[in-house]
């Protein structure tokens, strides 16, 4: 190899081991570390955030750096040939672990101490990209190619699971963003039994109807706490949208460019509601608010019929397929162009979505590559959602597998490119 090179790999969510782990692709990883160990010339490797799943760790209900290492501790022990894989490659070659929305704990002292001391090696970490202006936090990550270059994690435009880097480097400690909260209080109480919510990897807000639909008042309580929500706002709200009409173009999944929870989910029923019969638009919306408060349905309604269950149901639906989160490469995606505003580079080199992109630079955005994820990703079958979603909770399974997904970038002349791995670790390149 001639030429400088870095590889990125970010979201590979190593866990402790248990039902809330997803990462199962041990074989592959290692074998691409081996390979990439192996190779001669500068390299460097990049773990871009999400490298570890502290939200999985038995016991976690918040952000504790007390016991921060304690969780390291039991994924290193869960992990132990990625950890050795890695100590081999970083035994020859730089490595930087940056943290993610995730791994948060990975910016405290002690806990890089620990992962240094296990990997027998010094840890490049997150510097600063942009520094605050004012009140929008500062961006994080690492420059590459004198600043052609800048690889984040990517959540710091992701206003429902942003970590505010700067504040737990000043205080040594955070609140656990609403997205994050979604997983502690809801989601990791669903996945035992239903693991196939997270091979959908859900976003907030467009969980929010499923959770809904699976979990109302486990999911309406957490919304009253976090968003102040209450049934009298969001019936107002919900009135106010259907007068309004349809916020929806045909091809946009998103709610609105507000980052408000409460918006957000009056925008998406109302969206639902629409879909509906005009006459019986009152009727869900007057049984869903009853479902919400007495946690069952109105008698002698639609509710009877699980009327709310397939509006909720089916305004989830329509939002992940319009999304397309894991499309093709060249699918939408908004982060680019929310990163435009704070950095000025030729490539942005992000994760966190978990869907591999890859967009060639245009006059007005830089070039954009997301590196994907190592956890397994559901594709939604065809045919009737409610059976689907029965067969599943009784145990069928159905088409899940991680993309196992990474960027590159060679310096001298500049070249940004996405590659994956097979199951055995063997690499081929599927990006122009």
């Amino acid at each position: 190899m001639s030429t400088r090179r870095t590889v990125v790999i970010s979201d590979i969510h190593l866990g402790p081991g248990g039902p809330l782990t997803l990462f199962r692709d041990h074989v592959a990883l290692c074998g691409l570390l081996d390979q990439l160990t192996g190779e001669e010339g500068p390299l460097e490797l990049i773990l871009a955030g999400d490298s570890f799943d502290f939200l999985a760790c038995p016991g976690y209900d918040g952000f504790d750096a007390g016991r921060a290492t304690e969780h390291l501790r039991l994924m290193l022990s869960s992990n132990k040939e990625v950890v050795s894989a890695l100590g081999r490659f970083a035994a020859r070659h730089k490595l930087t672990i940056l943290a993610g929305n995730h791994d948060p704990e990975l910016l405290l002292p002690r806990v890089r101490d620990l992962l240094a001391t296990e990997l027998g090696t010094t840890i490049g970490t997150d510097e600063v990209l942009v520094s605050s202006p004012g009140e929008r936090p500062a961006v994080y990550g690492r420059w590459l190619a004198e600043r052609q270059v800048a690889v984040v994690h990517g959540d710091r435009w992701d206003p429902h699971n942003a970590i505010d880097r700067e504040r737990l480097l000043q205080h040594g400690s955070i609140e656990l963003p609403a997205g994050s909260q979604m997983v502690l209080e809801v989601l990791a109480q669903l996945q035992p039994t239903r693991r196939w919510i997270y091979e959908l990897k859900p976003e907030i807000p467009t969980v929010l109807p499923l959770l809904l639909y699976l979990e109302p008042q486990r999911t309406w309580q957490l919304l009253q706490q976090k968003a102040g929500l209450t049934l009298q706002m969001l019936g107002g709200m919900l009135l106010a949208r259907l007068r309004a009409g349809s916020l929806f173009g045909p091809l946009n999944g998103q709610p609105t460019s507000s980052t408000d929870l409460a918006t957000q989910l009056a925008d998406m029923i109302a969206e639902g509601l629409l879909q509906e019969h005009e006459a019986d638009r009152q009727i869900l919306q007057a049984a869903l608010l009853s479902q919400l408060r007495d946690g069952n349905g109105v008698a002698g309604t639609l509710a009877e019929h699980d009327g709310v269950a397939r509006l909720l149901l089916r305004t989830w639906l329509r939002l992940v397929r319009q999304a397309e989160r894991f499309g093709e490469l060249d699918s939408p995606d908004s982060l680019p162009e929310s990163a435009a505003s704070y950095l000025s580079v030729d490539w942005l080199v992000a994760g966190h979505t978990h869907g591999a992109r890859y967009h060639a630079r245009t006059a007005s955005l830089p070039g954009y590559v997301n590196t994907g994820t190592w956890v397994p990703i559901g594709h939604l079958p065809k045919g009737s959602m409610r059976e689907v979603l029965d067969g599943l909770d009784a145990g069928l399974s159905w088409p899940a597998e991680a993309p196992r997904t990474f960027a590159v970038i060679d310096e001298g002349p500049l070249e940004v490119w996405l590659g994956a791995c097979d199951r055995n670790g063997m690499q081929r390149r599927i990006s122009p």
